[in-house]
Formats: structure tokens, sequence, C-alpha cells
């Protein structure tokens, strides 16, 4: 942004920007100055060309084909966040954009196996966690759930600790089966010497594992968060690759779910999942690329009968697994 007067002193045949979906958000001051670039064409290479909604698409094209798709309030009155808005948009934005998937430019690529954990919660752990649910209707007193509603009931989900008013504490393996279904995975694991990445977007859940997992099983564990400085966050991947015998790196996906190269790893780990696919598919990709010469085994923890259910639903149908 401070560089854009140096930028436009040339008049650019193609801009082309890498990692385009942080141009989602049209009114960032980021977008703004990208826009002002002087090009004659400009291009945007993403993974989750849509993240959350509607206006990520429209900013991206704002950016390619500047008044294509008209401005941002009429765009906005046009088309909503659900599936018929996107099958309404997708006949203007297919002549545009080309799709690449790893298995058509990296056929030298091990396999990747997805494997569903799909656990159920013990009775202790329901008997809580319907209490808190039938908390949450009682005050929502007939309206609709909340975004901080449903993340609590996700947080939970991930682990009770999570829920500081349910004053838990001591060993974590004994108030959670997903927990206890995890230790029996990194189990394995560490049998056989491998190292594991694992992804949750909960900090509180990164400090429950890297308070832990050392102890119970003698390994070391590094974390990448949301406050880990970017200049940092390669260092940390080096490390945890050199690492001699078993390792595992904590990952928040949004912190870590680009522009890292961890295939020291062939063990991922999704803890909890996320509504965004294109989120956990980019988030996998961390060990599933180019340099990685064993094969993916892809876990994807979540409790039925719950909201992660709902979640898991939501995005299983537009989920796009490397797998061959």
């Amino acid at each position: 942004m401070s560089d854009l007067a140096m930028f436009n002193m040339i008049k650019w045949n193609i801009v082309v920007l890498d990692e385009a979906q942080n141009i989602k958000n049209p009114d960032a001051a980021r977008t703004k100055a990208v826009k002002l670039l002087n090009r004659e064409l400009g291009i945007a290479v993403t993974g989750t060309p849509f993240e959350n909604h509607m206006t990520d698409i429209w900013s991206l094209m704002d950016f390619i084909a500047p008044g294509l798709m008209g401005n941002l309030s009429g765009f906005m009155d046009m088309f909503d966040d659900d599936n018929e808005s996107a099958l309404n948009i997708e006949p203007i934005l297919t002549p545009l954009m080309i799709r690449r998937k790893v298995v058509e430019v990296a056929d030298d690529l091990p396999e990747c196996v997805v494997i569903p954990e799909v656990l159920r919660m013990d009775n202790r752990e329901s008997l809580m966690y319907e209490g808190e649910r039938e908390g949450i209707l009682s005050e929502l007193a007939g309206k609709k759930a909340t975004l901080a509603s449903i993340q609590k009931l996700r947080m939970f989900c991930t682990h009770p600790f999570l829920i500081k008013e349910l004053g838990l504490s001591g060993d974590p393996a004994k108030y959670s089966l997903k927990y206890r279904r995890l230790c029996d995975i990194l189990s394995e694991i560490v049998e056989c010497g491998g190292k594991a990445i694992l992804f949750t977007s909960y900090t509180g859940m990164i400090d429950i594992l890297n308070n832990d997992i050392p102890v119970r099983f003698a390994i070391p564990v590094y974390k990448i968060n949301g406050s880990t400085p970017v200049a940092n966050r390669q260092p940390i991947v080096d490390s945890f690759s050199a690492a001699k015998g078993s390792a595992l790196l904590v990952l928040n996906p949004r912190a870590a779910g680009t522009g890292l190269n961890i295939t020291a790893a062939n063990y991922v780990i999704h803890y909890n999942l996320e509504w965004n696919p294109a989120l956990e598919d980019q988030a996998s990709a961390r060990a599933y690329r180019r340099g990685q010469r064993n094969t993916v085994f892809v876990y994807r923890l979540f409790y039925t009968d719950t909201v992660e259910q709902v979640v898991n639903e939501r995005i299983g149908e537009n989920a796009i697994y490397p797998t061959r």
C-alpha cells in the first residue's frame, strides 16, 4: 500500500495476485490499493475464491474485470448468500475461470486417504452437551440461533475444557471421547515414528495439546496460531521437519492454511471441522503437495448428533479432496 505511487510509475501489462483471497473484503485498504494498480490485465490466483460471502467473488472480479458485475450495492441486491445465487452467478464466472486440480498437475504425488472419524459422545459428555444446548435455547427464547451460540456448541465439541463455566480441569482425555480417539491415533503414529499436523481453530485447544501431548507421548509439540509472527512460521515448520522421530505440529487453519510446505508430515488431523470446505482442503494441502513421498492420511474427527454433524453435512457435498 505504501509503495503504490512507485508501482504506478509503470504501466503494467499483467498484474497477477497470488493468494488473491486476501482482497476478498472490498472495503479493506489493501484491496483498494491493489485495484488502483495501472494495468492492462489482472489475474487472480486462489484456492478459495469464495470464503464467506458472495461479495468475496465480487471483489476478486472487480480486480479482474472492473464493472463486469456492476457496483457492489447492486450486486448485493441481486445475489444473496445462498445456493440459488451461486447457480445464477456460475455462467458469468465459468468463461473467466481456469480450475486446476492437484492430481491434474502433480501426477507424481502419492495417494491421499481421507478417513472420516464419526464419533458419538459418551453418556456424561452427551448430558453436558445437552445441558449447554438447552441453556442456549432458553436464552434465545424462540429466536434464531446466533453465531455466538453455535460457536459455543462447537467449542464444547472441540473440548469441554473450552467452556470455562463448566469449571473442568485435569486429564483432558477424561472428559472427551474425541480427545481419547485423538490419543489413539497419535499413539499409532508415534509407534511407527511418523509426524503429524493437527488443525484446530481454537487457541484454548492448542494450549491443551501443547500442555498434554509432550507429557503423554514424550514427543515435541510445535504450534502456529494467529499470534505467531509471519516471519517465525516457516522456521517453526523447519524445526518440526528437522525433529528426530515423531513430532506434532498444531496449526490454526486460517493462520497456517496457505503458504507453508510441511511434507515432513504425512498424517493430517482436522480436530474440529470448518464451515468452509476450501479452507479445510487448503489446510490438508500443506502436507499433500510436491515433495511428499509417502501416502497422506487425513483424519476428520467430528461428533454425530451435534452441531459438528451439521457442519459436516453443510460442507460435505462441496468438499474436494485430492483423492484418486
